[in-house]
């Protein structure tokens, strides 16, 4: 499906098996909640390479930018040249990233309540490009390679990068991702190679055909952020002119690596952590755990072989603690307020994160602000999973937060 490479060499074993582990109880709990969610669709999304644009879904007006990378020009995929190889893009006849019920109710400490409609920027900035987590739970090893039934695909797109259509123009490829029992197969390797080579070739068609010149941000969750690494390591870490394009990444539930105490090295040479709301080429990482940290695994951030796990703070890249802005999918795990009927809720001032580290790992630990009165009961939000922390719902505690710092970063760079 286009030019690949060989996987990352300097990955270890630990941090393969870690990334396994990490990855199952993603695709066992999307794939619960795709059986149950009405948006989910068993057919492909279709368009008109060359049609006109669904309202809402035009590309973004591109400002200056050095020359196109020479690797880029000219190239065309077969398989990304085809509409029905994509999630979201501007000219699909559905776009999921635009289309549907997107919007959320802001609940707050006195009671009341608002809902606000999810307004799809007209002519953004910045692109969007995302990779989603593992979604498939087939047996066998190797890779989902029928990409006709795509109800999880959309389940997830809709529920972590969608809402990023209001910030920037969303580009999410579908790709043959590995399957959730290949990383204890004996073909996880090529799994892996095949699963990346279609992210890098649905990247390099973006780049030659779609990106004209604008800034991008990279966002992915779990196995998406571990192909985005790869990414960045193939195309932007030793390219000044790549960085030049790059807003940031946003690698949440990955496996970034630093040295303790540094924002450079370790995964990467060159690109630094985001340390402030106007730092661009930068990387935001994290692993999420509540309060209750030791109840969560050592894997996830783990501190091995000289580096730590990164820990970039959504509400307060600088360091120390601050307010997180979630946009929940699921209210009804918070007690003492009223039902919510729109797809996301909101509770400002109710979530706060702070990395911590201790002598196994770095962490981004989220928890409650327990103000004296405020009756909503948002503890459930950040129990951790045994084993697991808050790896399943961390996109969505902090999704406000990385919305506010991608529109913040995209501002910074015109």
């Amino acid at each position: 499906m286009g030019r690949t490479r060989t996987a990352n060499s300097t990955s270890t074993g630990r941090r393969r098996a870690a990334l396994a582990v990490a990855v199952s109880l993603t695709a066992v709990v999307l794939a619960a909640a795709c059986s149950a969610s009405s948006t989910a669709t068993t057919t492909p999304a279709t368009g008109s390479p060359g049609g006109a644009a669904v309202p809402g879904t035009t590309a973004g007006t591109a400002p200056a930018a050095s020359a196109l990378p020479a690797r880029y020009q000219g190239y065309r995929s077969e398989t990304y040249a085809k509409p029905e190889s994509w999630l979201c893009k501007p000219g699909l006849a559905t776009d999921y990233c635009t289309s549907g019920d997107l919007d959320t109710t802001v609940v707050r400490a006195d009671g009341t309540t608002e809902a606000v409609p999810h307004v799809v920027a007209k002519d953004p900035p910045v692109d969007c490009f995302y990779v989603y987590p593992t979604v498939n739970l087939a047996p066998g090893g190797g890779n989902k390679t029928d990409l006709t039934q795509i109800g999880p695909e959309v389940a997830v797109v809709k529920n972590q990068i969608a809402r990023f259509s209001e910030a920037c123009t969303v580009y999410a490829p579908l790709y043959r991702q590995m399957n959730l029992s290949a990383y204890s197969s004996a073909d996880r390797e090529q799994a892996d190679a095949l699963a990346y080579g279609d992210v890098l070739a649905a990247f390099t068609h973006y780049m030659a055909n779609d990106n004209k010149g604008r800034p991008v941000v990279l966002v992915g969750h779990s196995q998406g952020s571990g192909h985005l690494a790869h990414l960045l390591k193939d195309e932007f870490d030793q390219d000044p002119a790549m960085q030049e394009r790059l807003v940031s990444a946003l690698l949440i539930g990955g496996f970034t690596q630093v040295p303790p105490g540094q924002d450079t090295g370790g995964t990467f040479s060159n690109l630094r952590l985001c340390r402030s709301s106007t730092q661009t080429a930068c990387v935001v990482a994290f692993n999420s755990f509540g309060p209750d940290a030791g109840a969560g695994s050592a894997m996830f951030g783990a501190t091995q072989d000289g580096l730590t796990g990164a820990c970039t703070n959504p509400a307060a890249l600088g360091g120390g603690s601050g307010v997180l802005v979630p946009d929940v999918a699921d209210s009804t795990k918070v007690t003492g307020i009223a039902a919510v009927t729109t797809p996301f809720a909101r509770f400002p001032d109710a979530l706060r994160a702070e990395c911590k580290q201790d002598a196994t790992r770095s962490y981004l630990e989220i928890a409650t602000v327990g103000a004296p009165g405020d009756p909503r009961g948002v503890a459930p939000l950040v129990a951790n999973v045994p084993g697991w922390g808050l790896h399943l719902t961390e996109f969505n505690l902090t999704m406000g937060s990385l919305l506010d710092l991608v529109r913040s970063q995209s501002a910074a760079m015109r």
